[in-house]
């Protein structure tokens, strides 16, 4: 047994000595003796996307075809070779004028320089070759989808605000915008693609179309809806009773034909919304700006908390003021009737009002100013308004008066009235 084992031992030696000779005595015929092997190359795929910078053309189609390519070179280098080792493109010298074309083909191999390209087939490709540009849109959104009851879409934000398109003029020409298509609002913060259209809103694709980003995340804002009166206030310090004798009639500026014009719908952050008062005042005017005669006509923008704003996206109300039987008395308060407000008779200092008398314009409705114009005296009083936060400081300067009269309602002056006065 001893013997058969020693015998075993010597074969398999013998067998792998023999082995390592067989590997030497190959290596020694392929890289010695018979160097150079051949080789076809099947099915090497054509790069037909080319840019010809001299004549500022390219090659916009793309092939499924392929090329069968012959080599020769050492056996070790060709057995190693695959498909991915050849660049195939068309001739960059035949890309000289737009429109399908067959173009010749050229074959590198980059990284085997050890390698003899022999022959390929087929010579040619056919192709289409276009005048490329570039043009940059800015990224809108598009909902495609219903906004839930009572709300608003406020904004779709893309993050990417403009993207590069390039492709073949004549495409290029055609494509009118950019956009994210939004089809539901369950995620307001989703990642889109970004999509191209005609001026029809129809999608435009085509291969020869390279974009630098083809998606982007968005930022959908749904604002909440809330219907709130509108209306224009008078600022009537006196509580006169106007409102027989002053008309205000006010409608959206965009919207004359509006059926609720003292309604409005507007659209903001819920938070906001919710704390919202139920009317909004286009504006506050003094009783002293309204006369009779010609009707006073405005433009106003309506003024609204931060982040809130009208659906409709009109801020201007025309505001209409006319007068019913209002006219008008001029009359002059002689200096008896111009006096300080009690609160200020014993505030420390000495106040002294200089004017001789105040000559001023008194509006009311018509029996009343005929009244007045009759009265052999009227108890028109003006009195030196000096609100609460007024710092009496020493000096002569002009203050504000309250035109007044107890016997006389619903009347009020034309504008403002000052006096002089001095403290010492």
């Amino acid at each position: 047994m001893k013997k058969m084992g020693q015998i075993l031992k010597k074969r398999q030696s013998v067998l792998l000595i023999s082995a390592v000779l067989a590997i030497a005595l190959w290596f020694v015929v392929n890289t010695v003796i018979i160097p150079t092997g051949y080789a076809t190359i099947n099915k090497v795929p054509i790069t037909t996307m080319l840019d010809n910078p001299r004549t500022g053309l390219s090659v916009i189609s793309d092939t499924n075809e392929t090329v069968t390519v012959y080599v020769s070179g050492p056996k070790l280098s060709i057995s190693s070779l695959t498909t991915d080792d050849f660049i195939v493109q068309p001739k960059i010298e035949d890309i000289t004028a737009t429109g399908d074309r067959t173009v010749g083909l050229e074959i590198n191999l980059p990284n085997k320089s050890n390698i003899t390209i022999l022959d390929y087939s087929p010579k040619t490709v056919n192709v289409t070759v276009a005048r490329v540009e570039t043009k940059q849109f800015e990224v809108t959104g598009m909902l495609t989808c219903d906004v839930p009851t009572d709300y608003h879409l406020e904004s779709i934000a893309p993050k990417i605000s403009t993207v590069s398109v390039k492709a073949p003029d004549y495409i290029l020409s055609k494509i009118d915008s950019a956009k994210i298509v939004v089809n539901n609002l369950e995620n307001k913060e989703p990642v889109l693609p970004i999509k191209l259209f005609d001026k029809q809103n129809t999608e435009i694709t085509d291969k020869s179309i390279k974009i630098d980003y083809t998606e982007t995340s968005v930022v959908i804002t749904l604002y909440k809806v809330k219907t709130v009166k509108v209306k224009v206030n008078i600022d009537n310090p006196n509580n006169i009773d106007y409102e027989n004798l002053i008309n205000i009639d006010f409608y959206p500026t965009d919207d004359a034909a509006n059926p609720t014009p003292d309604e409005l719908k507007v659209a903001g952050p819920d938070e906001i919304i919710d704390s919202m008062p139920d009317e909004v005042v286009i504006k506050t005017f003094k009783l002293s700006e309204i006369k009779s005669g010609t009707p006073k006509v405005e433009t106003d923008e309506i003024k609204l908390p931060g982040y809130v704003k009208p659906v409709s996206e009109n801020y201007k109300y025309t505001i209409i003021i006319t007068t019913n039987d209002v006219s008008y008395l001029e009359y002059t308060i002689d200096k008896n009737n111009i006096k300080l407000d009690n609160a200020y008779l014993n505030s420390g200092v000495n106040i002294t009002i200089t004017n001789n008398n105040l000559p001023v314009l008194i509006y009311g409705d018509k029996n009343t100013i005929n009244a007045m114009k009759k009265a052999k005296e009227i108890d028109l009083v003006a009195t030196v308004v000096l609100t609460a936060d007024s710092s009496i400081q020493k000096g002569s300067y002009s203050q504000s008066v309250n035109i007044t009269s107890n016997t006389y309602k619903n009347i009020w002056a034309d504008k403002e009235y000052t006096v002089n006065i001095e403290v010492t």
